[in-house]
Formats: structure tokens, C-alpha cells, sequence
């Protein structure tokens, strides 16, 4: 998903009127806005949770899918709605920690105007090739790159200042190679021509990339995961590849309005947190190549903080400027 700066939404509305008979709630189906397309691994995540919440609560939930802007787009029109909890957003790392870190212009604050309800999971980033590359290895690749001539290796991401694009340039400052950066509007978009051999390398999550790997079409040389992942034990970690300071994982939470009745808040944050509690939801997240966060209902805001002074920081360090995000 590419990043991308935005008209500013209007002020965010606040009326507690809208929210006095919230015991009545849910007056009409729940519109979930996903920051992804249908059928990707976030909508597969977020259809998860809304059938367990429909089972059990008899709640009727419309998707809403706005793939434009690594969920900025999807964040703003979150603020554009009534604030009565029949409106949720799905965040995301690039929508709610780098983002707005880095670019003031976006028009919200991720903490600030959010009510974040739960952190729902995490996925970690590769670095893939085709899977008939002459390249085998991490160490083979790292070679390869150093080689590469002016511009050196073509590598793409899921867009300027995605949290592919900071991870390139992490690695390229980290162990001295120079890379030109391909950003994709979209994550299937730049996985598909790493999968055709029309593109060197991808960087991706491993939600994005399970099902090319596990069909042969993708070669995955490393995981950002502190230890070798269950599911892809052939793919080493880069702790073990002499990379420990390189931490990238892509989150996905739950947030409403901060204009939402705080009592109909806790209420909608335990029917999601009592999902989040069950076996079977762990299962179906590490079926996605997601994992769950140790990060308590409660710390969700906090956690989003703290992920959006990390990132701004290393933006920062990095010397990606916001000016490079492409408008629309």
C-alpha cells in the first residue's frame, strides 16, 4: 500500500448527542473501513473477527474498502463519520505510526482523534525473490547488491514511505549497498512482477507473501521476526544474519472515533476483546502469517504512541523526507 498525503477531513465531529441512546446500539449495520482490497490478508483478518462478533453479539457488519494511501485515506473518512460506534476503522502501522510522523498535512492525529480499541495482530517483513533466481541466500543477495551498478538493484515496496520503504533503506545504509526504490500503489501489484521475474526484489509482509511462497512462485532470503517463524523454518531471522537492531513488523488494530460514548467504547472493546481470547482466533491469525502482540485492550492507544515515535524517528534518521510522498 503506497503512502500518500491528502485533503484534510473536516473537523472531527463530536456531538455526545448522537451517542445518548448508545444502549440501543447497534441501530443499523456496523460499516468496518478496511485499509486494503477484498480478499487481501487484511479484509481475510477483519472478516474474521466481525463473523465471531456477529455470531455472538448479532451484529450485521458492511465492509468498506479504501486501498489509497496506506490507510490514511481510510483513517480520515473514519473522522468524517458520526461518532456512534457504527463506524469502525481497521489501522495500521503506516496509517497510524509513520504516516502522520512524519507529515503534518495529513489532517489527523493518530492518537488524539482515535479511540483505539485493540492491537489485533502482527506481521513481520521479508526480503523475496523469484523463486528461480540464481540467488539463494541472504548472503548471496547482499553480494549481489553491492555489485549492482549506478542505481544499483531495483527493489520495490508497497509505496513511498511505507514501511517497506524505510526498511530498504535500513538495510541499505546498514550493510552499504545502494538500491533504487520501485514504489507500488499496492502490495499484490509488486509481488505479482517479483513473481513474474520482472522486478529484482520485494519487500513485503508475511501476510502478503505466505500463499506465493508456499506455491513455489516466491523465495523468501530473510524475516525481520526476533527468531525463525514456525510456518517458514527454511528462512533465517535477522538476528542470526547479524542484523538484531532491525525490528520491522507491519501491526493491524481496531479503532473507532475518540467521539464515541466511552461507555458503548468499553462495551464494543470487551465483545472484542472476547474474541481476541480464544484459541481459535490465534490459529486463524498465524494461518494469515499474522501472530498476536502481547499489548493489553487497554495499551492499545499507547502502543500506537509509542509505534509513531519509533518510526518518525527512524524517517528522521533515514533522511526520507515527507516531501517525496506522491499526492492525490
Amino acid at each position: 500500500m503506497g503512502a500518500a498525503a491528502v485533503a484534510a477531513p473536516g473537523t472531527v465531529q463530536a456531538s455526545q448527542a448522537s451517542n445518548a441512546n448508545f444502549d440501543a446500539w447497534p441501530s443499523r449495520p456496523v460499516k468496518v473501513i478496511v485499509s486494503g482490497s477484498t480478499g487481501g490478508s487484511v479484509d481475510a483478518v477483519a472478516r474474521v473477527l466481525t463473523r465471531a462478533l456477529s455470531s455472538s453479539l448479532g451484529i450485521t457488519f458492511v465492509m468498506d474498502y479504501q486501498n489509497a494511501a496506506s490507510g490514511a485515506v481510510a483513517a480520515q473518512q473514519l473522522l468524517r463519520a458520526e461518532p456512534d460506534g457504527h463506524t469502525w476503522l481497521v489501522t495500521n502501522t503506516a496509517s497510524h505510526a509513520i504516516i502522520p510522523s512524519v507529515n503534518a498535512t495529513m489532517g489527523y492525529d493518530p492518537v488524539r482523534d482515535f479511540s483505539h480499541l485493540s492491537i489485533l495482530g502482527g506481521s513481520p517483513w521479508m526480503l523475496v525473490v523469484h523463486a528461480d533466481s540464481r540467488v539463494n541466500t541472504w548472503g548471496e543477495w547482499l553480494v549481489q547488491a553491492r555489485q549492482a551498478g549506478p542505481g544499483g538493484l531495483s527493489i520495490g515496496s508497497p509505496g513511498e514511505l511505507s514501511m517497506g520503504h524505510l526498511f530498504g533503506q535500513q538495510l541499505s545504509v546498514l550493510r552499504g549497498f545502494s538500491w533504487t526504490h520501485v514504489p507500488y500503489r499496492s502490495t499484490q501489484a509488486m509481488l505479482t512482477d517479483v513473481a513474474g521475474g520482472h522486478l529484482q526484489t520485494g519487500l513485503t509482509t508475511t501476510i502478503s507473501a505466505a500463499g506465493l511462497i508456499r506455491s513455489g512462485r516466491l523465495r523468501p532470503l530473510l524475516v525481520t521476526s526476533p527468531r525463525r517463524l514456525a510456518d517458514f523454518p527454511q528462512v533465517p531471522a535477522v538476528a542470526e544474519l547479524g542484523l538484531p537492531e532491525v525490528k520491522v513488523s507491519l501491526w493491524l488494530g481496531l479503532a473507532v472515533a475518540a467521539g464515541v460514548d466511552p461507555a458503548l467504547r468499553a462495551r464494543i472493546q470487551r465483545a472484542v476483546a472476547g474474541v481476541m481470547a480464544k484459541p481459535e482466533w490465534v490459529s486463524q491469525l498465524r494461518a494469515f502469517g499474522l501472530e498476536p502482540l502481547d499489548v493489553p485492550p487497554e495499551a492499545a492507544g499507547e502502543f500506537v504512541a509509542a509505534e509513531g515515535r519509533k518510526w518518525g524517528a527512524v524517517a528522521r534518521a533515514l533522511k526520507i523526507a515527507p516531501e517525496t510522498m506522491p499526492r492525490q
